[in-house]
C-alpha cells in the first residue's frame, strides 16, 4: 500500500513479516513485524514509526523489488489510507 512518506514509498504484509519499498527502490523484509502493519499506516508520520518501533526491534532482509511487489498486488492486507490537512491519517 503506497504512503504519504517522504521516505516510505509502500509498505505491506504477508505471513507475519512487514515489507517495506522505499523511495530509493529498495525494499526490506522485517521478520515478525506483521503485526504492526496497521499501526505503520495510522502513524502520523510512516518514517519515523519504522525508526522507532520496527528497525530498533526487528531482523531484516533486503528481497528483490518483484517479491515485493507480488505479496503487494496479492493484496493480503490492503487497506486505503487518505491524510487530511491536520497530518492526521484515517484508514478504511
Amino acid at each position: 500500500m503506497k504512503t504519504n512518506s517522504s521516505n516510505v514509498d509502500a509498505v505491506c504484509k504477508h505471513d507475519d513479516d512487514l515489507y517495506v519499498r522505499f523511495h530509493s527502490g529498495k525494499c526490506y523484509k522485517y521478520i515478525g513485524a506483521g503485526m504492526l502493519y496497521y499501526d505503520i499506516i495510522a502513524a502520523e508520520s510512516v518514517g519515523q514509526f519504522l525508526n522507532r518501533e520496527v528497525k530498533p526491534h526487528y531482523d531484516f532482509a533486503m528481497v528483490e523489488a518483484s517479491e515485493f511487489e507480488a505479496f503487494e498486488a496479492e493484496g493480503s492486507t490492503s487497506v486505503l489510507i487518505f491524510q487530511f490537512t491536520g497530518g492526521k491519517n484515517c484508514f478504511f
